[in-house]
């Protein structure tokens, strides 16, 4: 499957691999080009919608690569989120893509449940962080040294259903085995299944950030008709929602045919809101 660069136009995806060998199939299939070089390697495509941090190793380094990605970002609290590695784990067969719906921090015990929204198409796994590199696996959880910083610096600045992590196992007691190149290889098998979870966090960016920001046609419609504060805070609400759900339709041709008066407005969008069904795949 290839990337297509227009394909996404509002959402904004942020990754972080802590390895290059982690990121280079990720440079490679998103066509990420180097863009800035201050203390952290970053790359982003064309549309500068997928960004790529390396933070090298530790969640120390991995908090200070989602702090400094923050800034680049005029509207990083709908931005999504994601950590893209590998990990090990006792019983998992090396090669296996996992989704973390649990990760703890085994240094402090404290622990974070990503809202697992996104349908995805792998298994999920409890993941804990630990502060160096060990073969010692706990029964049923993934270990690595990043997602605990990751995961709790993300969650500062965006919400829980745009922060995920994602892992290849790259060993197991049976395989300890590891070298660049095997990482590499690794994370590359994955890439279709990578590119999907991107695609639906920038869907999940761009609807959060049109829900967030004030609507273009609220001006209008305050000018057109009078609107008690009351009514405009219930218009403002009711533009964000049509915003998602007729994207394609001005709303003020739909509430202007009959309404005389900013009741009438109100009225005709909120049956007209009632009234949709949104589909799953565009929310």
């Amino acid at each position: 499957m290839a990337f297509r660069e227009s394909q996404y136009m509002t959402g904004t995806v942020n990754i972080v691999s802590a390895l290059p060998a982690e990121a280079k199939p990720l440079m490679d299939h998103f066509k990420l080009r180097s863009s800035q070089t201050d203390h952290f390697k970053i790359y982003t495509n064309s549309d500068d919608n997928v960004r790529l941090i390396i933070s090298g190793v530790g969640k120390s380094a991995a908090a200070g690569a989602v702090k400094h990605l923050t800034k680049l970002s005029s509207s990083n609290t709908s931005d999504g989120w994601l950590n893209v590695g590998v990990a090990g784990h006792a019983s998992l067969p090396v090669g296996t893509l996992v989704a973390a719906h649990k990760i703890t921090d085994a240094g402090t015990g404290r622990a974070w449940y990503p809202t697992m929204v996104l349908d995805f198409p792998f298994e999920t796994a409890s993941l804990l962080t630990v502060k160096k590199e060990t073969h010692n696996y706990p029964a049923d959880a993934l270990v690595e040294m990043e997602a605990a910083g990751f995961y709790s610096t993300a969650s500062n600045f965006s919400i829980n259903e745009l922060i995920h992590c994602l892992k290849v196992v790259s060993d197991n007691r049976n395989e300890k085995k590891l070298d660049s190149r095997s990482v590499t290889e690794m994370i590359t098998t994955h890439l279709d299944a990578v590119e999907s979870v991107v695609h639906s966090l920038l869907r999940l960016s761009k609807n959060l950030r049109k829900r967030r920001a004030v609507p273009r046609e609220l001006e209008h419609f305050l000018n057109r008709w009078k609107f008690t504060v009351t009514q405009s805070h219930q218009l403002e609400k009711m533009l964000r929602r049509w915003q998602v759900i007729f994207p394609e339709i001005n709303p003020i041709e739909a509430a202007s045919t009959d309404s005389k008066n900013s009741r009438d407005v109100l009225k005709s969008l909120y049956h007209r809101l009632t009234d949709a069904t949104v589909e799953a795949s565009q929310l």
